[in-house]
């Protein structure tokens, strides 16, 4: 391009008056992006021929460039006058209006041009497009289809028609149509993504972990993606399927803690050493999130850091779930006083379950097996008997009560 510039050049110095090469010069000024030398080269050609449709329309496009739409617009109205058949144009014209949000002007440029009857699918697609972000999606479903017409494996409005088909909630049809990409481009990413966002909505789980795999192996900038492949595979059931997504995400790197605490969560129970690693990465990031310290307190307590738990539990506004945390925790560093009177603090309405009762017997058995006192047994005994009677035809919860006791007589 550099060269064809200085050739340009010289031939302009050896005939000025050579509008033609001008006007070639000042389109190659617009590849370039030199717009401002562009639209003084097509000055001059326009002064010397006012009517010169591709001269006019050369402006529009440098105007359009600079991000100047109204003049853009002015210039090929222009044009239009010179060359009322050219297709480029109205195109070019209605994409203009689009661009100042004036999309009733550009609509009735698309149906002029539809008039014409052209055979130019582009037309179609960037009608159907610009419709489709302003909602109009009568008109938006119209330009696809006749796009299609003009070229049936038009992927672009292939596309669009899927997309209008969730729109008007015809999910099987927009799921056809993406099928259709996929058989025709295989390595088409994006249709890939689509069909996985389709398949995930109408509840097929499996096809869509097929849909984000082939997406991840067709382009590997969808890396990110490995976050939801691991989330769709929690869901199905694939734990361990689930962890190497979320393995992936992390080697890649990431931002999204949400990837560090799903990750975490899934190992609390096999490998906590490995949890507790990567929920204090983001735990320190943010000690505020209540997910994160409640997921760090258990992590904590399943690493027996028990006064670890207890401080981060203290620094979190204390509601059922944290309250429940922390007397697992002071049961496991002796505070049996604390724990039982945590548990009799509760609101009456929270006190009602086997939860509740369960933590409350095995806070009193502790304390007793602990201090050996007298009274302290008492209170293990009386409570013990009252759970019996509130549970007698609760199977569960009495062989719950029997391990306990057993667990005392030990």
């Amino acid at each position: 391009r550099q060269e064809a510039q200085e050739k340009f050049k010289k031939a302009m110095f050896y005939n000025p008056h050579n509008l033609v090469g001008l006007y070639l010069w000042a389109v190659l000024d617009i590849e370039m992006g030199k717009f401002q030398t562009a639209r003084e080269k097509l000055a001059v050609v326009l002064s010397f021929q006012p009517k010169n449709p591709e001269a006019t329309f050369s402006m529009a496009y440098a105007y359009y460039k600079e991000k100047n739409y109204y003049m853009a617009i002015e210039f090929a109205k222009c044009a239009q006058e010179f060359s009322s058949n050219n297709l480029q144009l109205y195109e070019f014209l209605a994409d203009s209006y689009c661009c100042i949000n004036d999309y009733e002007k550009a609509l009735s440029v698309y149906k002029e041009a539809d008039i014409l009857e052209p055979k130019r699918e582009k037309l179609y697609v960037t009608w159907g497009n610009n419709a489709f972000l302003n909602k109009d999606y009568e008109n938006s479903f119209y330009a696809y289809e006749k796009a299609l017409k003009i070229n049936a494996d038009s992927i672009e409005a292939k596309m669009g028609l899927a997309s209008n088909y969730v729109i008007k909630n015809e999910l099987e049809n927009a799921k056809n149509k993406l099928k259709e990409i996929v058989e025709a481009e295989p390595n088409n990413s994006y249709a890939y993504l689509n069909l996985y966002r389709l398949n995930e909505e109408m509840g097929d789980l499996n096809e869509a972990i097929e849909n984000l795999l082939m997406a991840i192996k067709t382009d590997v900038n969808n890396t990110q993606y490995y976050y939801e492949l691991g989330v769709l595979y929690e869901k199905t059931g694939h734990v361990n399927k689930a962890k190497d997504a979320y393995l992936k995400m992390l080697e890649y790197g990431t931002d999204n803690t949400d990837v560090y605490y799903r990750y975490a969560k899934l190992f609390i129970d096999d490998n906590p050493k490995e949890a507790l690693r990567k929920i204090r990465t983001i735990y320190n990031k943010n000690p505020k999130n209540r997910n994160y310290a409640e997921l760090y307190a258990k992590v904590l307590l399943k690493n027996e850091q028990y006064k670890s738990a207890i401080d981060v539990i203290n620094k979190v506004e204390n509601d059922i779930s944290f309250l429940y945390l922390k007397v697992n925790a002071y049961l496991n560093v002796k505070k049996y006083n604390e724990a039982i009177g945590i548990l009799y603090g509760l609101p009456q309405d929270k006190k009602d379950n086997e939860e509740f009762d369960y933590l409350l017997l095995w806070a009193y058995i502790l304390r007793a097996k602990e201090t050996k006192a007298q009274n302290d047994i008492n209170e293990m005994n009386d409570f013990s008997y009252y759970l019996s009677q509130k549970y007698g035809k609760n199977e569960e919860f009495v062989l719950k009560l029997k391990e306990l006791e057993n667990k005392y007589k030990e």
